[in-house]
């Protein structure tokens, strides 16, 4: 048949003449020489009919059939078919015995009952369930939520999870859950910063066991909220409210398996439209819908009764009280500002809603700004707050009577600034490359896409992504763009580089629209010692401890002079071009790690980049495996 094809392709592509097929036409294939004529066509042809006309398929041969093409819409492996016939052939006796052709919905159904128990599975069972509330603007919409109870629940009576390795706590004598609060201890794990250490001795310190003899627990609430997009073309998006314990070390926390989900915010703009609701609006129907994700949450804390839970640990079952304080919500810059309450508007006065700094000093190192409270702002004036890029929001902020434990702040104090938003993307790092990449000539740009290595040391980052150019890869990982900023550190320090962009004359293009310029030694030495700062600057920050005499001096301590410093020199080496230059909030960011640090710990426990990924993996991936198909 195969033979037979390439013969008619042969005679359409190459319009072979009547009189070659009638007598015969000569073509060579895999199997050697062979001779055709137009009576083998048509017998060939006849057979063909002939077997089509009588063609018939056996059941067994129709339900592959149909798996294969349903594997094949649902884009599935192709290797996966093989899997599923094996499985069908070895529970081709069970399948049915326990529901007659089940569901999806009926066998999540039996197993929730066996898991679960047959009447209470629909109680203890960890359903979502969908509630319909009336948004401030009037609008209604939909609201997907998880039962925290039910999630705590299920966190803690997971095996896996609950070991003593993963846990913060250390046994000495009788008590098993005994932490280290000295005040100077290395700054690293969440019990090593100062809102740990005050929220112990006000909740925990004075009374550890209560009168039933149940040991108390402090039990740290770490939410992560942040936009996911759905689709390959990001028209669908959600927000997902995800938490994790603080019990847990940071290797733990940083992996799916430790967080769970409170509730969906879906994307107003997708719902309403995007110019059909004022920015005012739009951040109080945001709220409305945090608040009800949080509703569950509110009411275990207004209790003010602990919550007694039998915890097994490595086998050995221990009587506690949990006691929930909110330690810090995770987050990018936008929903970070969302949260807070803060205008999302760069023409704003203020800069950042951490502090009250104005944005005409949002490139001096030695600004004095002071730290905002929640409880200061909800007594401003609409004036007050406008002149800080606040706004006031109604009903209220959804974190409102929330307790933060020892955070005085409320929600403004528990959304630190994180390293891959503050300092990567957007930040120094990401600045850094964009303000080379503006002023070196194409020539030189092109140059260096030459410059190519590989390395294999972990010790450094991995450079493959730019393995055909550094100006080829544009969408980066929080991780490929630290290392490309690394690679042009090495392509600067190299020095057949240096003396190529120092001593050829560029064409520089128009000068009324072009920010290229003739790079002299100085200009190149500048450039090199910035990228040197913001690469060692990150890994500064980013360290898992640090030394807690660092921090000792307020102002003058170590830390600060070091961030005052950095930011000097990056500002001097480094210009950034167009916007606001370098008055942006993730430059004045980085003069605030030392408050952040002292209270929370080492940056890394509130990092958001395993937690993006954590999202992607708890969210996305299931709604991409979930997803109704088009119709066609």
């Amino acid at each position: 048949d195969d033979d037979l094809e390439e013969v008619l392709a042969d005679v359409i592509e190459q319009d072979i003449p009547a009189e070659n097929i009638i007598t015969g036409h000569r073509k060579r294939t895999r199997f050697g020489e062979f001779h055709v004529t137009a009576q083998d066509l048509v017998n060939r042809s006849q057979q063909l009919k002939g077997i089509r006309t009588n063609l018939r398929f056996d059941k067994n041969l129709v339900a592959s059939l149909e798996l294969q093409s349903l594997l094949h819409k649902s884009n599935a492996p192709l290797g996966l078919y093989d899997k599923v016939m094996v499985w069908a052939q070895k529970h081709k006796d069970n399948l049915y015995s326990i529901v007659p052709n089940p569901s999806t919905e009926q066998l999540v159904d039996v197993c929730s009952k066996k898991l679960f128990g047959e009447q209470t599975h629909k109680i203890i069972g960890m359903y979502p369930s969908t509630q319909s509330i009336n948004l401030p603007t009037g609008r209604h919409v939909n609201v997907t939520t998880f039962s925290f109870r039910k999630m705590i629940c299920h966190m803690l009576s997971d095996t896996d999870l609950m070991q003593w390795d993963n846990l913060i706590f250390q046994s000495i004598g009788d008590n098993p859950f005994y932490v280290e609060t000295s005040a100077e201890q290395d700054l690293g794990e969440i019990n090593t910063g100062r809102w740990y250490r005050k929220t112990f001795e006000q909740r925990i310190e004075q009374n550890p066991v209560g009168e039933d003899g149940r040991r108390r627990v402090l039990c740290p609430m770490i939410f992560y909220i942040d936009g996911l997009v759905l689709d390959d073309y990001g028209k669908l998006s959600l927000e997902p409210l995800t938490f994790t314990l603080g019990i847990f070390k940071r290797k733990l926390r940083n992996l799916p398996k430790a967080w769970r989900t409170l509730g969906f915010m879906e994307d107003l703009d997708s719902l309403f439209g995007a110019n059909l609701m004022s920015a005012l609006e739009k951040a109080n129907d945001y709220h409305a819908i945090l608040s009800c994700i949080l509703e569950e949450f509110k009411q275990v804390q207004e209790l003010n009764v602990p919550m007694q839970f039998d915890l097994e640990i490595n086998g050995v079952t221990h009587f506690i009280d949990l006691i929930f304080e909110v330690a810090w919500v995770i987050g990018d810059c936008k929903s970070q500002d969302m949260m807070a309450g803060r205008k999302m508007n760069h023409a704003c006065e203020g800069l950042t809603r951490m502090c009250d700094c104005k944005k005409v000093d949002g490139d001096n190192p030695e600004i004095e700004c002071k730290m905002l409270k929640y409880d200061t702002l909800k007594k401003m004036s609409a004036e007050d707050l406008d002149a800080l890029s606040f706004r006031r929001l109604t009903p209220c902020n959804a974190f409102e009577g929330i307790s933060f434990g020892a955070n005085h702040r409320g929600i403004i104090g528990a959304t630190p600034p994180d390293c891959l938003h503050t300092i990567l993307k957007g930040g120094p790092v990401e600045s850094a490359i964009n303000s080379i990449k503006t002023e070196l000539p194409n020539q030189a740009m092109h140059e260096m896409d030459k410059l190519n290595a590989r390395q294999s040391d972990r010790n450094f980052p991995s450079i493959n992504p730019f393995r055909t150019g550094l100006s080829k890869v544009n969408k980066l990982t929080a991780d490929e763009i630290y290392a490309k900023a690394f690679m042009y550190y090495l392509v600067f320090n190299h020095e057949e580089f240096c003396r190529f962009v120092t001593t050829t004359r560029f064409r520089l293009g128009p000068t009324e629209t072009s920010k290229k310029k003739q790079f002299t030694a100085e200009d190149y030495k500048k450039a090199h010692r910035g990228l040197e700062i913001v690469l060692c600057f990150y890994k500064w920050v980013t360290k898992s401890h640090h030394p807690k005499w660092h921090f000792h001096g307020g102002r003058n301590s170590i830390i600060n002079k070091t961030c005052r410093k950095f930011l000097r020199e990056f500002l001097d080496t480094l210009p950034l071009h167009g916007g606001f230059g370098h008055k942006r909030p993730k430059i004045h960011f980085q003069l605030h790690w030392a408050f952040w640090i002292i209270m929370f710990g080492c940056a890394k426990n509130f990092d958001s980049d395993r937690c993006e990924s954590i999202a992607g993996d708890n969210v996305k991936r299931h709604y991409q495996k979930h997803r109704k198909e088009p119709s066609h």
